[in-house]
């Protein structure tokens, strides 16, 4: 009796290696103990084989995030070429197509290199990877900045890192990388003539929120750069209004100031120091 309760045991445990033996000989090591979180607009179901032809195991719900435990090929499919074995909330291992989830990005901090500003005419798709036939991931809001993780564009794309932590690719033909002036040498705008402060950070298509000057003094929050191939860069600053707002004003009307803030004579005009002449350029007045 023991010994066919054994050889019974010894079957079960055969059958389940050769059901998974194929499985585990597929696995991506570099993708277990990763974490992912579900990038969907509805939970996604887990399978225990990875195809959706296998038994339905249960769902990995939503913006969860949950542990990679293994990366394998799917049955061949184009749709799910790749799938995921996690460990779902009541503690069952299934397996999830890949191009539902996104990597969670460790110290986003430390890996940030600048930010990117999105269109302000409309919203943009995030994508899993940077192709426009990518995966959707959601939408990068219009008018806000998303850290920036790496100065090089992916196929035209900028490698960004979604509020929730995950990573994601936008298109770079609207997102535009800021030069971040929080945290560094403070920075200041001065106005010797008269200028507008606009909306966004285009003559075109942007309104004006208020004309100030001449001989004002305004803080710099950030330096904008939309970089053409085929032209100079065009440079607009992101300043701090009177109000307590925040508009832009574009480089060829003002002049920015590192360091110390600017002072202004009875009259408005910018006190140099003597060893400073008039006409010198704003990197060279700090030196």
């Amino acid at each position: 009796m023991k010994a066919k309760k054994l050889l019974t045991r010894f079957i079960l445990v055969l059958s389940l290696l050769f059901l998974f033996l194929p499985v585990l000989a597929q696995a991506d090591g570099e993708q277990a103990n990763q974490r992912i979180t579900i990038r969907h607009e509805k939970n996604v179901a887990a399978y225990v084989r990875p195809t959706g032809h296998s038994r339905f195991v249960g769902w990995a719900k939503m913006r969860r995030q949950y542990s990679v435990l293994a990366r394998v090929r799917g049955d061949g499919t184009k749709a799910h070429p790749w799938w995921l074995l996690i460990r779902l909330d009541d503690g069952q291992h299934a397996f999830i197509p890949e191009n539902y989830t996104s990597p969670v990005i460790e110290n986003v901090e430390e890996r940030t290199v600048g930010y990117v500003w999105i269109n302000p005419q409309q919203n943009l798709l995030i994508h899993r990877k940077p192709r426009s036939d990518s995966a959707r991931m959601g939408w990068a809001r219009k008018m806000q900045t998303y850290p920036l993780l790496s100065r090089e564009k992916m196929s035209g794309y900028w490698e960004i890192a979604m509020p929730d932590g995950t990573l994601g690719y936008v298109s770079a033909s609207n997102a535009f990388p800021y030069d971040p002036v929080e945290g560094a040498r403070p920075r200041w705008v001065y106005l010797p003539d008269r200028c507008l402060i606009r909306e966004h950070p285009s003559f075109e298509d942007s309104p004006a929120l208020t004309g100030i000057g001449p001989g004002e003094v305004l803080r710099c929050v950030y330096v904008y750069r939309n970089v053409l191939w085929y032209t100079e860069p065009d440079v607009w600053y992101e300043v701090e209004t009177k109000s307590g707002g925040y508009g832009f004003i574009h480089s060829s009307v003002c002049e920015l100031i590192e360091d110390k803030e600017p002072v202004l004579d009875a009259s408005g005009n910018l006190v140099r120091t003597r060893e400073t002449p008039a006409d010198a350029t704003p990197s060279e007045a700090q030196k």
